[in-house]
């Protein structure tokens, strides 16, 4: 038997039950008046639950002393008393049957105070409360009229938050202190636990994890739903996994080439799931666009989802989505804008909205490195499954690059620093070659905007540069130790060495592949290229051609795609 120790029992909680081949007893903390414990739950504050109630509106001896407000009612009563001045004294919350019943009443002193909440069911419990001079909560009390239990909660009022300093516990004259309710709680849930015998595991959910003779953990909201995703994908064999689409522009290629290369494998199980352009940050265009997949979409299907897209908003509204079906998300990561740059000179960005969105993924797939940068920042990822290099999807034939002592740079003269201290020859391709950048450098060319698919035909000879740096941004540089480029993806299909940092992240790769050079600094790139000789480089440019040829049939889609059917179809991923 499980024991699960929550605050009340949630959808997710009965979606887990349904899914292990073992028995759970819940014990449950909540103190809501209308909650309904179940056959299997323990519950802490049992004794104030709503029972049968025995009291009608027309027999409360009060009634006659306030004038009932028939006028509409905002919030979740029923009626309303008001005094001689107007101001109103009594909320009435009634039953949601037919039977008319009154089931708590809320009274409320000069100051708008709740004073007094009276529940009517059948130990005639209520909660009195007590303030300050500031009217501030001091005290709270549950009690039964026949003074068998009490319970009261001190309170005190700190920095704007209501702080529990304390509780006591009164039984049959006998009364016990704790230092606060969670001391009291811990204590019940470990006697409760002590009694029960073949006890497997307990698991806290949202709740303290306890200090017990047998296994225990704890899991966090929505941890349990991905559970039961799992289960329902290992159930299921028809699943589908959809691949997130872009639109097929230049700057999306990394993007399109992973979609292109999943449909490839097998279209009856990979298949596309597109969003309208331009997209629109709104509630409403967000739910018309999953209106589309409602049909579609079931419980044991995957979502790849090719993170960043559009926006977090979006992100978190597909993650809640697919949660409520049984849908597994998986997150394919592309980009961090929170490791890129300084996200507080960005607009519309919220850093701790983005965190919850990579936390909220069932399975993250990434590159290694990107795995402790983010858990520096506080994020752990539970499931995750390594990336190599992106793919770049290439149709023609991949040929070695021949010796030259020439480099080429593919993206924006604007990340380097100190440009005239280039000393070597440069050529730039890209769209933004020269936004902002003011040159008159003699060794630079502007080599124009190529299209990606174009760009290996003109890379034919020399050295590709990875070099992402500037002087008005740090974080660029610390970027590429954790980050692939795709320029080093592009230089693979153009059979061409390349040259990167010696503390990026591809330098290691690059090593290990002999596919080029590592150098501290851009100044050692002249003598480096003077060092080299051609017998080396060809042998460096025909690695580059063959690891290129595996990136232009999809190997690196096709490899982590394949991990994460092997992981999914593991049984220990739903071994609680």
């Amino acid at each position: 038997m499980k024991v699960i120790i929550t605050e009340k029992v949630t959808t997710e909680l009965l979606h887990f039950e349904d899914i292990i081949n073992e028995s759970i007893l819940f014990i449950s903390w909540t103190s809501t008046i209308a909650y309904q414990t179940r056959v299997n739950e323990i519950n802490l504050f049992s004794f104030i639950r709503h029972q049968e109630n025995e009291n009608l509106l027309s027999t409360l001896d009060w009634l006659a002393h306030f004038v009932l407000n028939y006028r509409s009612v905002p919030g979740s009563h029923q009626f309303e008393m008001q005094d001689e001045l107007g101001k109103i004294s009594v909320k009435i919350y009634m039953t949601s049957n037919t039977s008319h019943q009154v089931e708590h009443v809320d009274t409320f002193d000069k100051n708008d105070n709740r004073v007094e909440m009276q529940l009517y069911d059948k130990h005639s419990t209520r909660q009195m409360f007590t303030y300050d001079e500031n009217g501030r909560p001091v005290t709270s009390k549950f009690s039964s009229n026949d003074g068998t239990i009490q319970i009261t909660f001190y309170w005190l009022s700190q920095n704007g938050k209501l702080e529990n300093t304390g509780m006591s516990l009164k039984q049959k004259n006998h009364e016990q202190f704790y230092n606060s309710y969670w001391d009291w709680q811990i204590e019940q849930f470990k006697l409760l636990i002590g009694n029960c015998s073949n006890v497997s595991e307990v698991i806290s959910y949202e709740a303290p994890l306890l200090s017990l003779h047998v296994p225990t953990k704890r899991v966090t909201k929505n941890e349990l739903k991905k559970l039961v995703a799992i289960s329902s994908y290992q159930q299921n064999r028809k699943s589908n996994f959809w691949i997130v689409d872009f639109d097929h522009q230049n700057h999306w290629k990394p993007r399109t080439d992973i979609v292109k290369v999943a449909t490839n494998i097998d279209n009856r199980i990979f298949k596309k799931m597109s969003f309208s352009f331009p997209y629109i940050d709104e509630e409403d265009w967000i739910k018309k666009q999953l209106k589309k997949y409602n049909s579609l979409i079931g419980p044991g299907d995957v979502i790849v989802w090719q993170y960043p897209k559009f926006s977090p908003k979006l992100e978190l509204a597909v993650i809640k989505w697919a949660r409520e079906k049984n849908i597994l998300i998986v997150a394919l990561v592309h980009d961090v804008t929170m490791l890129r740059t300084d996200t507080i000179k960005l607009a519309n960005y919220n850093l701790e909205t983005d965190k919850a969105v990579l936390q909220s993924f069932d399975i993250v797939m990434l590159p290694l490195h990107f795995i402790s940068a983010l858990k520096n920042l506080g994020i752990n990822l539970n499931n995750t499954i390594e990336l190599a290099p992106y793919d770049f999807l290439y149709d023609q034939v991949i040929t070695p690059a021949s010796y030259q002592k020439r480099v080429v740079y593919a993206g924006s003269l604007a990340k380097f620093p100190n440009l005239e201290q280039i000393n070597f020859d440069l050529t730039v391709y890209g769209e933004k070659n020269f936004s902002s950048v003011v040159l008159n450098q003699p060794h630079i060319k502007n080599g124009g905007f190529v299209e990606a698919m174009d760009l290996p035909a003109k890379l034919s000879s020399g050295y590709g540069l990875i070099w992402d740096e500037s002087d008005n941004d740090p974080h660029l540089q610390q970027y590429t130790q954790w980050n692939w480029p795709y320029k080093f993806s592009l230089y693979m299909v153009s059979g061409l060495p390349v040259v990167a940092w010696r503390e990026s992240a591809i330098a290691d790769i690059i090593r290990q592949n002999n596919v080029g050079v590592v150098i501290s600094n851009l100044s050692d790139l002249h003598d480096m290229l003077d060092s080299i000789t051609e017998e080396r480089y060809q042998q460096m440019a025909n690695n580059a051609a063959n690891f290129g040829k595996q990136l232009a049939m999809g190997a690196t889609t096709k490899q982590v795609l394949s991990d994460l059917k092997k992981l999914l179809d593991n049984k220990q991923l739903i071994n609680l």
